[in-house]
């Protein structure tokens, strides 16, 4: 019946809760692992403001300037 929601809304999870933790899980883990993140706060906030921009073109040098890292790190 309710086969065409996503799993979020089918089980009645709250996004406002649900984000946090997929980010603070999946993302934050993950990638910290992968790159071998030292500054998670600044990586928060690189996250935050790229999400902000999904759908513009990527133009990292802008990305970089507003996250406070360098083009280098905003691109990997």
């Amino acid at each position: 019946m309710d086969r065409g929601y996503p799993a979020l809304f089918r089980h009645g999870l709250s996004p406002r809760e649900w984000l946090p933790d997929y980010i603070a899980t999946y993302v934050e883990r993950d990638v910290r692992q992968v790159l071998k993140l030292g500054d998670l706060g600044r990586f928060q906030t690189f996250i935050r403001i790229a999400a902000g921009r999904t759908g513009q073109l990527l133009d990292l040098a802008a990305l970089a300037g507003d996250a406070g890292v360098s083009q280098p790190t905003a691109r990997a």
